[in-house]
Parts: C-alpha cells; sequence; structure tokens
C-alpha cells in the first residue's frame, strides 16, 4: 500500500504511449484518466488486517480479538454497534490512541470493526 501511494502521487505527471497501460502494485489497471488521491501520512488506513479480523467478526457473529498480531501496529481494539460508525467508535482505545488500520463489516444484524492503533 505504501508504495501504492508513493506512485499515486505521481500518476498525473505519467504521459503513456499509445498501446501502454499504467498497472497499481495489487496488479489491477489504473484508468488514465481516473485522479487518485494519497491520503496523509497519518490518515488511518482502510482495509488489509483489520477489515479481515472485521469480516471474520461478522461471519462469526462475535465480537472477539482474534490474534495473529497487530500488523505495524502495537494495538488493538474490537467493537460491535447498529451502525459502521458506532461499531468504530465502540472500539478498545478509540478516541485515545492514534488508528492506522479499520475495518468494519456487517452481518446483516449488526456491525463488527476492528482498529489497529499506532
Amino acid at each position: 500500500m505504501t508504495a501504492f501511494l508513493m506512485v499515486a502521487s505521481f500518476v498525473s505527471a505519467i504521459t503513456l504511449n499509445p498501446g501502454e497501460r499504467l498497472i497499481s502494485v495489487d496488479g489491477v489497471p489504473v484508468a488514465q484518466q481516473q485522479r487518485i488521491t494519497s491520503q496523509p501520512a497519518t490518515a488511518p488506513r482502510r482495509g488489509g488486517l483489520a477489515q479481515m479480523k472485521a469480516n471474520r467478526m461478522a461471519r462469526s457473529g462475535r465480537m472477539a480479538h482474534l490474534g495473529g498480531g497487530f500488523g505495524a501496529g502495537h494495538a488493538e481494539g474490537v467493537g460491535t454497534g447498529s451502525s459502521r460508525e458506532s461499531a468504530i467508535r465502540n472500539c478498545c482505545y478509540w478516541g485515545r490512541r492514534t488508528p492506522i488500520d479499520i475495518g468494519a463489516a456487517s452481518n446483516g444484524r449488526r456491525w463488527f470493526a476492528c482498529v489497529i492503533y499506532r
């Protein structure tokens, strides 16, 4: 993701020859007309490890710390709620630590969230 964000800031300066395609780090072609904006380094990333853990909680219907580490973070918070936003706000440490990865998923009845903190 970091390499993609570094490349994304230069996309507007790249001129492609006919027949050439710009490919992102994950192998997905990037449309030349598409405007890509990178998030500031302090903005939490949405997806990745936290999203995977939120998806697993939603599938099981149970809120739990699933283990497996925190990736680049040092702490993890999990929460549940009636909306995506409330599940994230109900996560441990929300408002007291800096989030670096946020994931939320619904099982149709309630939302589950995982936040990984710096």
